[in-house]
């Protein structure tokens, strides 16, 4: 029923126009005339009308368009100005009458033209509307509720579901659904939807449909596919609808939201499958750096396990060490959610490849394993079922083509696909946890090796020590079985001790050496270093009096805290002051120079003894190297001494440094942060 307002300022013209009305239209029409001043725009606000009869007033006119754009507003007056008329139809009258020239069939002729015209105007209107919002629409769902409200409202339907291929490509589910359905279908495979009973299938089924619909009359239902490029990709379900099938105009209109839907569809999926990708990049990126350090290989199993399964966002995974002489699998590393622990092989679970016949053979590859592209007669998706019934990417972790370990990554929807992209980032993070096992690997190899090295050189040294007491226990003998010893005897006696004691300081060395770098020694406390360097120094100064040389100390602190191992510090401090002692001639000054200084304990020794030529420097610092220069060939040593002050203040977190010159002297220090800054 058409609901048409008359508003002209004439009453004989409204009368005579509001029978003309009811002769043309009977019983579908609803004629409404104001009775007083604001009533107009109570009628406009309590209707939904259809057509205004107004006469040529600009000013009725813009009050009208105020209130609402929507009716179709005709002009009927006597013959006037032509630009005025004009005008009249600019600010959005749709056609203008002169009364002289009025007669039934003309006025209906105006009506239905101006009518389809104006439902033009609006649907255009309506369309530019509705593209404007999808446009601005900022995500899926707001995208997706917008476009369940405007078919709702403009089909007067009960209910209406929007199903759409996710990001997968493979499979359909409800994205979005209002109001009162008796169909809301599960997630269906693209490939099965054909072969779906009822108004699903029908759908489907019409492959070379222009525009495919399907009908259900009992629910009131009506069906539209969604399409991308020829693709079949969803489709819109409508329920109660009041009118079916569609008019015309109503399927245009769902023909072009369903267009406008899919590209928006695709538009937004893109960008979310972009921010995944990239929250993906980022994933890889933060799971890589938190296992590059891992030196345990237990440790990298667990982590392993934990991310792969947080990089595809999956609800559990469990990592694999490969026995190769027994053909078994051992779980050493597992991850999970609370749904999924109970499906989880727990740590030290075997699986057994001699009765997993199939599994070992595709293991033999590089090659992931997506439990959902096997066939379901395959014997391969029977052995994984047994392992774990759930969704399932199998990735095997191979070195120079031998298998050394596999990651099961599980997730609890057996429909889940793992899109092409996710399992190459994933198998990326695989392959980098194949380096991390095989670093881990080769420390633990190093650490035996280390570990024997440490038992020989205790050994060795306890082997050496017994010959060299039995040697002092015997020149002791020696020595006291002669009363007067001739000056060549006496000269052979000090020859044997100082090989002695070349052989205590060496073997001594050796286990201080060994120590320090294998960290044996006693966990780091905060001691007073500047104690012990004044111990340190109460010892030099009574073998500097020996050789009439003189010790000038400058510590202007009287205590100062460190964090470290007193024992090995202690050595480091007595190398540098023993060195000094050893290189400068009688008569000679030793200076010794500490302090705290920008959150550092400093020291040095610096002597003015033979000096270091410059092309010998370079190696001051290695093991047994001994940079010998004219004069200094009867100094004994091992060349250890200044390696351990280097591997000391280096295990403290500190530098070494020096400065020499030929004929000029020495300044060899180090520093290491105080306990405050470790």
């Amino acid at each position: 029923m058409l609901t048409i307002l008359v508003a002209l300022d004439d009453n004989m013209a409204q009368q005579e126009l509001v029978e003309m009305l009811r002769t043309i239209y009977q019983q579908k029409v609803s004629i409404l005339q104001p009775q007083y001043e604001g009533h107009l725009e109570e009628l406009i606000a309590e209707h939904y009308i259809d057509i205004i009869f107004i006469p040529p007033d600009q000013q009725l006119l813009r009050r009208i368009r105020n209130e609402t754009d929507e009716p179709m507003i005709l002009a009927l007056g006597p013959s006037g100005n032509d630009e005025y008329e004009l005008e009249l139809v600019r600010e959005g009258v749709q056609e203008v009458l002169h009364a002289a020239d009025l007669n039934h069939k003309r006025l209906l002729r105006v009506i239905e033209f101006s009518r389809q015209r104006h439902e033009k105007i609006l649907e255009a209107t309506s369309f530019m509307r509705l593209e404007r919002e999808i446009a601005e629409c900022s995500s899926l769902q707001e995208l997706l509720e917008l476009v369940t409200d405007v078919l709702l409202r403009r089909t007067g339907a009960s209910g209406c579901l929007i199903a759409w291929a996710g990001i997968d490509g493979d499979t359909i589910k409800v994205m979005h659904r209002v109001g009162r359905l008796s169909f809301v279908p599960p997630e269906i495979p693209l490939s099965a939807i054909e072969t779906q009973a009822g108004i699903l299938g029908d759908l489907f089924g019409k492959k070379k449909a222009k525009i495919p619909t399907a009908i259900d009359v009992t629910n009131r239902q009506f069906m539209l596919a969604l399409e991308n490029k020829g693709e079949r990709k969803g489709f819109i379900s409508i329920e109660g609808m009041p009118i079916l099938p569609p008019s015309v105009d109503m399927l245009r209109f769902l023909r072009y939201l369903s267009e406008r839907l899919v590209v928006a569809l695709e538009k937004v999926q893109a960008q979310e499958r972009r921010q995944y990708h990239i929250r993906q990049m980022n994933n890889l990126y933060k799971i890589s750096i938190s296992i590059t350090d891992i030196i345990d290989q237990e440790d990298a199993f667990e982590l392993g396990a934990w991310g792969l399964a947080n990089l595809l966002e999956v609800e559990g995974a469990f990592a694999c060490d490969y026995d190769q002489e027994r053909h078994q699998l051992i779980v050493r590393g597992r991850y999970a959610t609370f749904s999924l622990d109970a499906y989880i092989p727990t740590h030290g679970t075997i699986i057994d490849l001699n009765r997993f016949t199939e599994l070992g053979k595709a293991l033999t590859t590089a090659d992931v394993i997506d439990r959902h592209k096997l066939n379901s007669n395959s014997p391969l998706l029977e052995e994984l079922n047994v392992v774990s019934p759930l969704a399932m990417l199998v990735f095997p972790l191979l070195q120079v083509e031998q298998l050394k370990g596999v990651v099961f990554v599980c997730h609890d929807n057996l429909n889940r696909r793992f899109l092409s992209d996710d399992i190459a980032v994933a198998q990326s993070l695989a392959i980098y946890l194949m380096t991390v096992l095989h670093q881990a690997a080769l420390y633990r190899n190093i650490q035996q090796l280390q570990e024997a090295k440490s038992e020989m050189i205790q050994r060795v040294s306890h082997d050496l020590k017994s010959p060299i007491h039995l040697l002092v226990g015997y020149l002791s003998l020696l020595r006291e079985s002669i009363s007067l010893p001739t000056e060549e005897q006496e000269m052979y006696f000090e020859a044997l001790e100082r090989s002695i004691q070349t052989m205590n300081d060496l073997v001594a060395d050796i286990l201080v050496l060994e120590k320090v770098e294998t960290l044996l020694e006693a966990p780091m406390q905060p001691l007073d270093i500047i104690a012990v360097l004044h111990e340190l120094i109460s010892y030099a100064q009574n073998e500097a009096q020996l050789k009439q040389q003189t010790i000038h100390v400058n510590i202007p602190i009287e205590e100062c805290w460190v964090l470290g191992d007193q024992t090995q510090l202690g050595q480091a401090l007595q190398n540098l002051i023993g060195n000094a002692l050893k290189y400068t001639p009688e008569g000679g000054n030793i200076y010794i120079r500490a302090n705290a200084i920008d959150g550092n304990f400093w020291f040095e020794v610096e002597d003015d003894g033979y000096g270091i030529p410059p092309e010998k420097q370079a190696r001051l610092f290695e093991r047994f190297y001994r940079a010998q220069t004219p004069g200094t060939e009867h100094i004994k040593g091992t060349g250890l001494g200044l390696y351990l002050v280097k591997t000391v203040a280096e295990r403290h977190r500190g530098q070494v440094w020096y400065q020499s010159a030929p004929e000029r002297g020495s300044i060899f220090g180090f520093r290491i942060p105080l306990a405050a800054q470790v």
